[in-house]
């Protein structure tokens, strides 16, 4: 078994775009660690010419009064809003893979490669053979013809802007930082896991099977199954459908039934534009997609959500696959290779994920 250790093993994500309110994330997905980042050498100069020149006026004998500073507590998740933007983002990642196993490698085609939250198993996905994969050619023929409808979706998404979701809760940076924030950083951790089962399954995008494919966009440098894209925006999906699930927010919208079928409805058209791009076959969706799922629901329960159990599923790709949301949710899912299994499980809230949750809970309180 594997498991995610140290801060160090995250990797890079590379540029992450627009993400909302975690301000300058470079390419660990977190910040800058470097002094000197963005630094004012005009304004550091007039800032020590001028300090020297008025702290005379507050000059004491002795040293300042211990008991006049209070500690600071230590109980995780008290001093969360006085951190940076990225040591938030540092801790978030860390204390929500921590716990994130998995089996492996799979050399061949039809092992099964299992991953684990906690000791508990919340997906198994088998290593498609490459003749399944030449099958799907076809599906990503028919929407070649689409590119140019949904170019500009597609290319703004090559990094998902939260404004994708945003939209549909009205979100503004203004008035609602901390669940800009928490859709960031489901996005970073799916994308996190997403990479971890792409490593190791290691199979070939569609250009290398088909020539005739030719992506309208870059090839990405890493394996096509499953489609980090579709992890992302399913995981995202679902922890806004948690969100707008609680009591203190669900009141804030007409009807939270309608704007969960949109949020899933976004996720799936994120999905599928990557079809339509070249660079991702029908299945990969269907597996990011179940990913994408398991991680939301792991995300809300580290949240301390009030719909926070995670439902472990198992998928085994079918070649006449195509990617549509309405199997994906309903009972035709195992017609298409997606089992999801009983029981579910619940783990324990994360103080860390805990604040933010709670922040972004308060951000839809009327005042």
């Amino acid at each position: 078994m594997a498991t995610f250790g140290s801060l160090g093993s995250l990797g890079s994500l590379g540029s992450l775009g627009s993400l909302g309110s975690l301000g300058s994330l470079n390419a660990s997905g977190l910040g800058s660690f470097l002094p000197g980042d963005g630094v004012d050498m005009t304004l550091v100069q007039g800032m020590l010419t001028a300090n020297e020149a008025i702290r005379h006026v507050a000059l004491a004998d002795g040293t300042p009064d211990p008991g006049f500073i209070a500690p600071l507590p230590t109980a995780a998740g008290s001093n969360m809003m006085v951190w940076a933007q990225w040591v938030r983002a540092s801790l978030y990642l860390t204390e929500a893979l921590r716990n994130l196993n998995w089996s492996g490698p799979i050399e061949e085609a039809g092992g099964m490669f299992e991953m684990s939250y906690h000791g508990h198993r919340f997906i198994s996905v088998e290593r498609p053979d490459v003749a399944v994969f030449a099958k799907q050619t076809a599906h990503l023929r028919s929407y070649m013809d689409q590119r140019s409808e949904r170019a500009a979706e597609i290319i703004s998404q090559i990094s998902i802007p939260p404004e994708y979701f945003g939209t549909i809760l009205g979100l503004t940076a203004a008035r609602n930082p901390r669940t800009l924030e928490l859709i960031t950083i489901s996005l970073v951790l799916a994308a996190h896991v997403a990479m971890v089962m792409k490593h190791h399954l290691a199979c070939r995008r569609p250009d290398k099977l088909d020539p005739t494919i030719m992506p309208m966009i870059t090839t990405p440098g890493h394996g096509a199954f499953p489609s980090a894209h579709a992890t992302e925006a399913f995981a995202i999906a679902v922890v806004l459908r948690g969100l707008i699930s609680e009591p203190e927010v669900a009141h804030h919208f007409p009807e939270i039934s309608r704007i969960g079928r949109l949020l899933s409805k976004q996720a799936e058209r994120i999905a599928v534009n990557r079809t339509v791009a070249g660079v991702h076959f029908p299945i990969d969706s269907w597996a990011g997609a179940a990913l994408g799922e398991a991680v939301g629901q792991i995300i809300l329960g580290l949240c301390g959500a009030a719909d926070g159990r995670v439902v472990p599923c198992t998928y085994r790709a079918k070649a006449h696959s195509d990617f549509l949301l309405r199997e994906f949710e309903g009972p035709s899912a195992e017609a298409h290779g997606l089992t999801r299994l009983e029981p579910d499980f619940k783990i324990d809230a994360s103080p860390v994920l805990g604040w933010l949750w709670r922040s972004t809970i308060d951000e839809f309180r009327l005042t």
